[in-house]
C-alpha cells in the first residue's frame, strides 16, 4: 500500500517536471478553458428569441421575455465568476496563453469554415408543429 502510494506520488512528480505546472495550474488552466469556451454559446442563447419568435414562442421551453433573459444573465455572471476565480489561481503569462490558445482554435475554426473546407450542418428551428 504505502509502495502503491509512492509510486503513484512519482508519477505525479513525474507528470510535473514534464509539463512544468502542478495539479492546481493544470485544474486551473483546464476551468479556465472549458468556462470561456462555454460562454460562447450562453451569448449566442440570448439571440434566440429575436432570431425565432415564433419558434421560440411554440417551444416546449417558453418562459417570459424577462424570466428568460434574467436566468441567462445570471447563468453568464456565474461563469464568469468561475472564471475570473480559476484565472486569478494562474500567473498572467499562462492566463494569456490559455487565451491567445482559444483565439486561435475559433479563428482557426472560423478560416476552415469560411473556405468551404469544413461544412456545417445547420438546422433551423422547425416551426409547423
Amino acid at each position: 500500500s504505502t509502495l502503491m502510494r509512492s509510486s503513484a506520488a512519482s508519477d505525479v512528480y513525474k507528470r510535473q517536471i514534464v509539463t512544468g505546472l502542478n495539479i492546481n495550474e493544470i485544474t486551473n488552466n483546464i476551468v479556465l478553458l472549458t468556462y470561456i469556451s462555454g460562454l460562447i454559446p450562453m451569448f449566442a442563447v440570448l439571440k434566440v428569441p429575436k432570431l425565432y419568435p415564433e419558434a421560440w414562442k411554440k417551444s416546449h421551453l417558453h418562459m417570459s421575455d424577462g424570466v428568460f433573459y434574467t436566468v441567462i444573465v445570471f447563468c453568464i455572471i456565474v461563469k464568469l465568476g468561475v472564471t475570473i476565480a480559476s484565472a486569478s489561481a494562474m500567473t498572467a503569462t499562462r492566463v494569456i496563453a490559455s487565451l491567445a490558445a482559444i483565439a486561435f482554435c475559433f479563428g482557426y475554426a472560423f478560416w476552415r469554415s469560411s473556405t468551404g473546407k469544413a461544412k456545417m450542418d445547420v438546422k433551423s428551428f422547425d416551426v409547423s408543429d
